[in-house]
């Protein structure tokens, strides 16, 4: 659902946020990222405790308005 929203709305760049414990386990978190990935080309975030994302970390040149 995420991949085919990010798609459709034309976003270059998904943030994952708010990840519960079942998610956050080894070989989930890349089942989930590649399953977004399959549908959504742009770039995929995994957010994690303390990720700092701006519009510069992400290739941007400058914020949207």
């Amino acid at each position: 659902m995420i991949g085919a929203l990010a798609r459709d709305t034309g976003v270059k760049t998904v943030v994952l946020t708010h990840i519960t414990g079942q998610i956050d386990r080894p070989g989930v978190r890349e089942q989930v990222i590649s399953e977004v990935r399959g549908i959504f080309q742009g770039t995929v975030i995994f957010g994690e405790d303390l990720t700092v994302v701006s519009p510069e970390s992400i290739g941007l040149a400058e914020a949207p308005l």
